[in-house]
């Protein structure tokens, strides 16, 4: 149940803890596209953040902004 799926999240967590970089509550403001590839982001703040492998977590009030981002 919910206390077993708690001890699974907190094993992958701390497995991908040295290995990724997580930033939650960071507004995206652009994607950083080379040759059809999305190599980071924009935020709201003008930072860039680039990675090897980006990966977009939106919820569900983000699907529409995500789907204009990425028609551009």
């Amino acid at each position: 149940g919910t206390e077993e799926n708690l001890k699974i999240l907190q094993r992958i967590f701390e497995y991908l803890d040295d290995k990724i970089e997580i930033r939650h509550m960071t507004k995206l403001a652009d994607l950083i596209v080379e040759n059809d590839t999305i190599k980071g982001i924009v935020t709201t703040k003008g930072e860039k953040i680039y990675g090897d492998n980006v990966i977009l977590g939106f919820g569900r009030d983000g699907a529409i902004f995500l789907s204009e981002l990425l028609e551009k």
